[in-house]
């Protein structure tokens, strides 16, 4: 028998997410906050008291603040051995680091160069090939949807704008250009920029794992639900567009292809259920037996109308939000 545990964590307006198998293998899937990080900072506690760690592996969704401005907290308490980004590519690594405010970078020296070695954790980069990791009992799926072909346009368009690629490697430059670096962006990928298209992640049971009970606990008194047999999956969206048809169609494929239960157990509804993001016929697209989002209020999602209307008259809805009430855990014994 193996225990799985997956916690998600109320943390505002970011994303914090943890799994446990048998209290000893974790993963987690970003680690930041807007409004609140003293909240992830407290849940990196528990997880310390609790005396678990280093992580086995962090995925890295995007490098907007409110998604890693966490995880030098997560290293310096926990560890972790080993990180899963978006792949980027090299000699475009100056003006990606640019339009992310300096974050990129930041988070890729903690790791690389920790002085601490034992804190040093390998760099993983996903390419638009997308990567697979695996345990005795359960999977991920990695899938990164920025291509080549976004980079070339990228590139075609900073030339444009007179941007000159033999200087893109020089930071003194590339912060002279930043603006105009940023524009080239947003023509490229949208108001959103590259965040539109990050890592996206396919979490489940392996097919040959069955599980003998599940439940899910959710606010406090606590409820109980029951799980559908044999369904774990959970897909984990960050911030990507999904109201956009090519990001959508792209993930959807992703999903069937990988998945390997009729449905999926969990859906994060993307950046936070944002109308810009995510559209009112989400949950056919993506079905899931429920549906959650992080946020410090229901506002964003309930612009979306008959979506939110919908989860809520279904009880499919797992509201994350910044009170300790709305922790959700999701626990599952596998055979």
């Amino acid at each position: 028998m193996n225990n799985f545990t997956r916690c998600l964590f109320p943390v505002g307006h970011g994303g914090f997410a943890v799994e446990v198998i048998d209290n000893s293998y974790l993963t987690v899937f970003d680690c930041g906050s807007d409004l609140c990080p003293v909240r992830v900072s407290h849940y990196i506690d528990f997880i310390k008291d609790d005396g678990l760690g280093p992580v086995n592996r962090l995925f890295i969704s995007h490098f907007d603040n409110d998604h890693v401005n966490c995880i030098r907290d997560l290293i310096s308490k926990v560890g972790v051995r080993e990180v899963v980004v978006p792949s980027i590519p090299k000699e475009l690594r100056f003006v990606y680091n640019a339009y992310t405010n300096g974050a990129y970078f930041s988070i890729l020296d903690l790791f690389q160069n920790n002085e601490n070695s034992e804190r040093r954790a390998e760099l993983v980069e996903v390419d638009d090939q997308g990567g697979f990791y695996k345990h005795d009992v359960w999977e991920w799926y990695a899938h990164n949807m920025l291509t080549e072909k976004d980079w070339e346009k990228l590139k075609d368009k900073l030339a444009e704008n007179n941007i000159q690629i033999n200087q893109i490697g020089d930071a003194d430059y590339v912060e002279k250009k930043r603006q105009d670096i940023n524009n080239c962006f947003i023509d490229v990928f949208g108001s959103k920029g590259p965040n539109s298209k990050g890592l996206v992640v396919l979490s489940q049971r392996t097919i040959n794992t069955n599980m003998t009970q599940g439940r899910i606990k959710h606010g406090w008194p606590w409820k109980h639900v029951a799980l559908p047999a044999n369904y774990s999956g959970c897909l984990y969206t960050g911030d990507a567009d999904l109201k956009n048809k090519g990001n959508r169609q792209e993930v959807l494929d992703f999903v069937r292809s990988k998945k390997h239960e009729q449905s999926l157990l969990l859906t994060q509804i993307p950046h936070h259920g944002s109308c810009h993001n995510v559209y009112e016929k989400f949950d056919q697209d993506f079905i899931s037996e429920y549906y959650f989002y992080c946020d410090n209020t229901s506002v964003r999602l309930q612009k979306n109308g008959a979506l939110y209307q919908n989860l809520v008259a279904a009880n499919k809805l797992l509201e994350i939000r910044d009170v300790c009430d709305d922790l959700v855990l999701n626990e599952i014994i596998l055979h």
